[in-house]
Order: structure tokens, then sequence, then C-alpha cells
């Protein structure tokens, strides 16, 4: 497989990945590529030697080549009618007294098209707006409004774990995230903890949402009666991660065992036995196998003094 690198665009734009192919690419080198915007100059910023490409939900862009002088200025031709534009929507949006945030103005590589981001309340009527902006920049425009989610991918920001957002980096898609993902990984429902930089609910919410519901189908269910090496209990808390649980007992203490260790017990059954104490079950220091004590030896499993319920071996 061809070698596969990350490209930057600027703070206002998403990395990407291509195949750099038999070009000799090499850390910070400016190289044109094939964008949704058009044609454009960004910068090498890391080389990736393992890519996922059967994730893939559609063929890699390949690097058209290493940006040459001409390429250079181009890029910076383009920078600077941007900001130009940027002026000009601002402008037009004060003198409309329009209700909207910009949140960012981009031109396409053959200087065609301009793409306006804003966010508003409500639906904004731009119409005019268009207009006047079409004539000053001889140009198609393009006014787009977002959500929240989609303006933090837009402007960026460092999240709560001290990484740049996700969806500024590398997350394409955003799906429904709920509370219920936080109740399940037993997260603090504070709003100022579970709650992005775009002001809703972290996507990393659902990073690990499955494999939390993975390993505690293997828990016995909080509430249900176990059956512990100290006796019989309920079930009053999950520990998830470390696949164990709390348990109160009869005589009211609490205890904690991995889930491998205790046994479901019914309610309807009070009488069940318990197992075994832990001080003569097997892998103990009487338990089967052990020095001094085992099936056939002279302290084993479930007898007084000898081995698997017998008197002596």
């Amino acid at each position: 497989m061809a070698p596969v690198v990350k490209v930057n665009f600027g703070d206002q734009e998403r990395e990407q990945f291509y195949y750099a192919g038999s070009l000799p690419i090499s850390l910070g080198m400016p190289v044109v590529v094939d964008t949704d915007r058009g044609i454009l100059v960004g910068k090498v910023i890391a080389k990736v030697p393992y890519y996922p490409v059967h994730k893939l939900t559609k063929p890699l862009r390949e690097i058209r080549r290493p940006a040459s002088p001409a390429d250079l200025e181009r890029a910076e031709h383009l920078a600077a009618r941007e900001k130009e534009a940027r002026a000009a929507v601002e402008e037009a949006i004060r003198q409309h007294q329009l209700p909207m945030e910009l949140v960012d103005v981009r031109l396409s590589g053959d200087l065609n098209r301009c793409l306006v981001r804003f966010t508003a309340e409500g639906r904004v009527d731009f119409r005019t707006v268009v207009r006047e902006l079409a004539h000053r920049l001889r140009m198609r425009i393009d006014m787009r409004q977002i959500g929240a989610r989609d303006e933090a991918s837009v402007t960026g920001a460092i999240g709560t774990c001290g990484r740049t957002l996700c969806c500024k980096t590398w997350l394409k898609e955003f799906s429904p995230i709920g509370i219920k993902m936080a109740k399940e990984q037993n997260l603090s429902l504070n709003s100022s903890k579970i709650s992005g930089a775009c002001g809703r609910l972290k996507c990393c919410l659902s990073y690990e949402y499955t494999m939390y519901q993975d390993l505690r189908r293997g828990l016995p269910k909080v509430g249900g009666h176990v059956m512990t090496h100290e006796g019989a209990g309920i079930v009053k808390q999950h520990f998830v991660l470390e696949e164990s649980v709390m348990a109160q007992l009869e005589d009211g203490r609490f205890v904690r065992y991995r889930a491998a260790e205790v046994a479901v017990r019914k309610a309807e059954y009070p009488d069940q036995p318990a197992i075994p104490p832990i001080s003569g079950a097997c892998g103990s220091g009487g338990g089967c196998g052990a020095k001094g004590g085992g099936c056939g030896s002279g302290g084993g499993c479930g007898s007084g003094g000898g081995g698997c319920g017998s008197g002596g071996g």
C-alpha cells in the first residue's frame, strides 16, 4: 500500500489524509491536493504507517505534487481574498442587522464560490445580502446555517482531555449522543463534566458505550440475589471495568467480589448453600492442588481433614 500522510490546511479546516504515492514526502512540505473546495495547497504534518483502509467509505485522494513557488503564491492570494470576503460579509450583516453570528468564510480554489457559515437562533432571510455579496465579490455566494456541534468542528478548541477536539481533527460524522451513555458508564451527570466545547453532550461518550454494555451483561443485575464465599447477599453496585460487584450480605456487611466469584441465586430458594469459603476453595492454601491439601491429599475440598467428600483421600 502506498504511504498515507495527513495534510493540514490551516486553523479553520479539518485535516485530511492522502496517498503520497511515490513522491518523496517529508514533514512540513507544502503539497498540492484536491479537496471539496477545489485544488488547494496544504502542509504535510504527519506520516501514517498503518491506515485502516478497510474502513474507508470512499477512496483516498492522492497528492498531486509538491507545491511550487507559483502554487505558494496562488495560496497567498487565496488567503488574501478570503480576508477581503470575510470583511465584506461582516459589513453586509451589520448593515442589514441580520440576527446571525458569522463563523467563517471560505473561497474555492478557483475563486468562483464563497462559502459563508453562520449560526442563528432561527431562520434568517439573507437573500438581499446574497445578491449584494455576489455583485461585490463577483462569485457565487453559498450561505449555510450550521449548529453548535458544526461550529465547534470549524473553529476548533482544546477539550477537557487536553487534546484538540475530535470533530476538528478526525471525526467526520456526528452520531446521536444521549444521557443514557453517561449513566451506563457511571459518569457524573454534572453538565460541565459531560458537555463539550459546543455545549452539547461530548461525542466521546459513545466511544466506550458498547464496551460497557457488553461487560455489564456479564454481571449480576443490581438488586439481584447472589451467593458469595461469605454467604448470601444482594448486588448493590457494579464496577464494570473491573468486572466486579458490591453486594450487601444478610448480616449487613458490604463485600466486593469479581463476577466470576459469585453465583446468581434465585430469591425463591433462600436455603441454597453458600459457595465454599475462600480458605478451602480451589487455588487457596488448602485447596485442590495446593501443598498439604488437595483432592486425594490430607486437606481437600469440602472435608474436615481429607480429600474430596471423604475422610482421608
